[in-house]
């Protein structure tokens, strides 16, 4: 039997190619003057990035126009953002959002000057990582604890959008063990 073993691979064959197209660019997240007014925001700098991140306009097309970002692949359309706004305003005016069920849209997008804001969600963790036991040690792809290793956070196994609760839980886990077992199980 052939006793070596490509750790890497096995990782990567686990997750699999989950890159998919993000729709030619960013997210981006779309207000008015009401809404900076009713936040109490400062769309200037220095709160505010103008270097590909943060936008004004004083029609919704000219606003889709400035949109030029190093990961915007495809030109947003001026007519398209007004279609998207016209419908957003028409779920505030139902009450009901029935592209994403956002609970009770309430604000309208309508008085100029418009702003466009890059809000990409931000994930620390990702789903792969090492597989530990409920005591924080590292499990090997055979199941056996792997002596003296242990892991906690964002390089666990797992998924929870952030990993300081488990890094901060599971740090102290393997503290206490390593102290109390010298680190072998």
């Amino acid at each position: 039997m052939d006793a070596r073993y490509d750790f890497f691979a096995a990782a990567m064959a686990w997750s699999g190619d989950e890159n998919k197209l993000n729709g030619g660019g960013p997210i981006w997240a779309v207000f008015d003057q009401d809404a900076v007014e009713r936040e109490e925001w400062d769309p200037r700098p220095p709160n505010v990035d103008l270097d590909g991140y943060f936008f004004r306009g004083d029609t919704l097309a000219e606003l889709a126009g400035a949109i030029r970002n190093p990961h915007q692949t495809l030109a947003m359309s001026g007519a398209t953002l007004e279609e998207t706004v016209a419908r957003y305003n028409a779920f505030v005016d139902r009450g009901e959002d029935e592209d994403f069920a956002k609970p009770t849209p309430r604000y309208k997008i309508q008085r100029p000057p418009f702003y466009a804001a890059w809000s990409t969600p931000i994930l620390h963790d990702s789903l792969t990582g090492l597989r530990t036991n409920p005591k924080a040690q590292v499990i090997d792809t055979r199941g056996q604890i792997i002596p003296g290793l242990y892991c906690a956070g964002e390089s666990q196994g797992g998924f929870a959008q952030h990993g300081l609760g488990r890094c901060l839980v599971f740090g102290r886990i393997a503290g206490r063990d390593a102290a109390l077992n010298g680190g072998i199980a």
